[in-house]
């Protein structure tokens, strides 16, 4: 999911084509099948927390949602259409 980066108009930096990710997402094959099966009591689990009485859900939910996954590593085109440039359009891959 990129969303560009910012901007300053202000100081006349727009960026029209490439702005680095500040983050990085590991999408490794064993990073993946964790993110499939780690559930929200797992997490909590590991950071010594407890999963509070009406939570009870926490044990099946799983933590990450991995949403369009058909759409995830395909080049592609982005867009925002608020703001003062919008709208703004960026390419993808």
């Amino acid at each position: 999911y990129d969303k560009g980066g910012a901007s300053d108009v202000e100081e006349g930096w727009l960026p029209n084509y490439y702005v680095p990710t500040p983050y990085f997402i590991d999408w490794s094959e064993q990073a993946v099948k964790r993110m499939k099966k780690l559930t929200i009591a797992d997490i909590r689990k590991k950071n010594n927390e407890q999963i509070p009485a009406n939570r009870e859900y926490y044990k099946d939910q799983i933590a990450a949602v991995l949403r369009n996954r058909e759409f995830y590593f395909k080049e592609g085109i982005t867009f925002s259409i608020v703001g003062l440039y919008s709208p703004t359009f960026r390419i993808g891959n």
